[in-house]
């Protein structure tokens, strides 16, 4: 490829419509390519990047609400994609001849060497992630996805995939083994990572009863996703008492196995999605209605809706725990960032001495400790001669005999109130790690990130001052993949005033239920899944199916309005539209 390529490509619009506009991408330097738009210079990519030609793009839920979203337009969306790996600016994937060029894919066209990309721009992306300084980037902690630096694929100032060339940052740029995937389960491969990622947080348990809450595009993964989990050698080895599903590379986790006995329900409000879930797995289906609520329970619950009604039925249908994988920007239950909480990845769990051990499931950078491994052997906290999430930012309204047992462990406690009194304030604390001054002390007492590793809490109130501190920027006293921990309130401490509607902390507490949440997944644990094994294979096969709809991409608009419907204009039924982006 030339080391400049033009095109004109669909742009999403601040109103949510599309214009056109001329693009140029230009390697201007060996680490360096220049971005023009209609012949002016619009952004300047610096460090290890190739130009590769698209295949597909998908139209997810986050493209169809980008125009709501806190960052620049117009811009070219799309995160979802596939691409050639053949002819590239770049030597990316291995070699890229011409014999690799003409052999033939497993879908029966001349796919050659495929390849997905990853969404999140960050250090890593470039090979410099320890020596960056960031400890997100850090290969031992690796959460690139939570970068503060990031710049995200066809979100946030990357120019996305709906156009015929994509600039990928070479540490992002995953390779589709060979006579494995088709182009079509490959253009799945984000959104299927996101729900594996889920479910590998979550871990259900053998003999567990698990439920996956709406049946749209999500929830479908989500359901492929638990039946991929459940049928991989990870979990088989996965139990509450396993230090780290799958051992020591989260990778190399799905080979053959017989399916784990946990069983899937899918909880759907119409027969077709009725349909689609049990063919891809899920054990039974439940018709569900505000007419006729559903009077079982279960011990996890995936909320895939994205409504505040669907988290509260999750919230009244789960045992143990609520994953929530969707969000929607709107106030519940008396929180008002329940989606500041999603897209920082952190939990809420009742207190108690082993929620201190809290640690983020399935995650390379979670290792050394596990909420599930300390519950199941009845190890005290004390086991650990440096104990786990060192550094606790405690509520002044937290029972005294609480902070009491959180100092006997050695953890360093930090109180705080909502207003200056006899703690300091959130606001005083955002400064103190602004300043750098908190950022180091944190980092010398063990914190893998410059922020608190839990924060124990009384009320929403205190989760949303925490969870934003500050109105200048995004950023949480709390570190990602952190916990909010719920302790009982000091008897000084004013109750909270009554209503007829319980708190969301309140009915937490009163069922001793838990709430995780999640977001991208690594590709390379995806492609695993789905390649494999025989059973992945099947999962990936049954994954095909849920892309209804191809466009051209010179038709993105109508395939955008396609992909906002339920049902197509032609009377089909509509669940995944695909742009096919090739020249």
């Amino acid at each position: 490829m030339s080391k400049a390529v033009s095109f004109t490509a669909h742009e999403l619009l601040s109103d949510g419509t599309f214009g056109t506009a001329q693009y140029e991408y230009v390697r201007s330097a060996e680490k360096q390519i220049q971005v023009l738009r209609n012949s002016e210079l619009h952004l300047t990519l610096d460090g290890d990047y190739a130009i590769v030609k698209t295949l597909r793009c998908g139209i997810c839920s986050t493209d169809l609400a980008r125009h709501f979203l806190p960052y620049p337009l117009p811009q070219i969306i799309g995160h979802e994609v596939v691409v050639s790996l053949v002819d590239s600016d770049s030597a990316v994937g291995g070699d890229a001849s011409e014999e690799n060029a003409a052999d033939v894919g497993v879908d029966g066209s001349r796919t050659a060497r495929l390849g997905v990309v990853e969404i999140n721009d960050s250090h890593l992306s470039h090979g410099c992630g320890s020596s960056s300084g960031c400890a997100y980037c850090r290969t031992d902690t690796g959460i690139p996805s939570q970068c503060p630096e990031r710049i995200t694929f066809g979100i946030n100032q990357w120019p996305g995939g709906m156009a015929p060339y994509v600039i990928v940052p070479l540490g992002n740029l995953i390779p589709i083994p060979r006579d494995t995937l088709s182009v079509t389960s490959a253009v799945l491969i984000e959104p299927f990572a996101a729900a594996l990622h889920g479910v590998r947080c979550s871990q259900p348990r053998a003999g567990d009863s698990v439920a996956v809450l709406g049946a749209g595009r999500l929830g479908l993964l989500t359901i492929a996703a638990l039946v991929a989990f459940r049928g991989s050698a990870s979990a088989q080895e996965a139990s509450p008492a396993s230090s780290l599903a799958g051992g020591d590379d989260p990778v190399k986790q799905y080979g053959s196995a017989s399916p784990r006995p946990f069983s899937i329900t899918a909880i759907v409000r119409t027969m077709a999605h009725a349909a689609e879930a049990t063919r891809l797995g899920a054990d039974r289906v439940v018709l569900s209605s505000s007419a006729s609520p559903i009077a079982e329970s279960f011990d996890v619950v995936f909320d895939t809706s994205g409504s505040p009604d669907g988290f509260d039925a999750a919230l009244r249908l789960a045992r143990r725990e609520v994953h929530l994988k969707s969000t929607h920007g709107q106030p519940v239950l008396g929180l008002q960032h329940l989606t500041e909480l999603v897209v920082d990845e952190m939990a809420v769990v009742n207190f108690d001495l082993d929620a201190l051990e809290f640690a983020w499931s399935g995650h390379a950078g979670d290792r050394r400790h596990r909420l599930d491994a300390v519950s199941a052997t009845n190890l005290p906290s004390t086991t650990h001669t440096a104990p786990s999430n060192p550094n606790v930012l405690v509520s002044s309204s937290v029972d005294a005999a609480v902070v009491a047992q959180i100092e006997s462990t050695g953890r360093k406690v930090y109180r705080f109130a909502l207003a200056d009194g006899s703690a300091d304030s959130v606001a005083q604390y955002d400064r103190w790690i602004e300043s750098g001054e908190g950022r180091d002390r944190l980092a010398q007492s063990g914190s893998p990130f410059p922020r608190f590793d839990l924060v124990v809490v009384t009320n929403e109130a205190e989760i949303d001052a925490v969870m934003r501190p500050n109105p200048v920027h995004d950023r949480s006293l709390l570190r990602t993949r952190g916990a909010f921990l719920i302790a009982s309130r000091s008897a000084d401490e004013p109750s909270p005033s009554l209503s007829s509607e319980a708190s969301l902390l309140q009915r937490l507490a009163e069922k001793r239920l838990n709430i995780r949440s999640s977001r991208c997944g690594e590709f390379r644990v995806a492609i695993e899944a789905l390649t494999s094994s025989e059973h992945g294979i099947q999962v990936a096969r049954n994954l095909e199916r849920l892309v209804t709809h191809q466009f051209p991409l010179s038709k993105l608009p109508e395939a955008f309005q396609t992909a906002q419907s339920r049902v197509a204009q032609d009377g089909s039924k509509v669940i995944k539209v695909v742009l096919d982006c090739a020249l």
